[in-house]
C-alpha cells in the first residue's frame, strides 16, 4: 500500500491477512496520516457485526500505517444514516 493525498479515494484496494482478502468498499487518503475507510451498508437496518467488519479493516490498515489516524463510518444508504465508528 502506497497513500495518496489530497482526499484522494482508493475504491480497489485490498488488504490481505492470514485470514485472506479484505476489500473495504472505499478508503479516502485525506493526508498521508489521515486516512478514512467507508464502508457502504444496504440492509435496511444497523448491525453489530458491520461495526467488527470497518474496525477489522481499521486494525488492518492501522498495522500497515502505524502512525496514521485511521476513521471508520459506515453510510447506511437504505436508511440515509451515517454512523462513525472511529472518528
Amino acid at each position: 500500500l502506497s497513500p495518496h493525498t489530497g482526499d484522494d479515494c482508493d475504491a480497489d484496494l485490498l488488504i490481505t491477512d492470514d485470514r485472506g482478502v479484505l476489500r473495504p468498499d472505499l478508503i479516502v487518503w485525506h493526508t498521508e496520516d489521515d486516512i478514512e475507510i467507508v464502508d457502504f451498508k444496504f440492509t435496511g437496518a444497523v448491525r453489530a457485526e458491520h461495526v467488527e467488519q470497518v474496525r477489522d479493516y481499521a486494525n488492518h490498515l492501522q498495522h500497515v500505517f502505524p502512525g496514521a489516524h485511521i476513521a471508520a463510518t459506515l453510510m447506511y444508504a437504505d436508511l440515509r444514516k451515517i454512523v462513525s465508528v472511529i472518528p
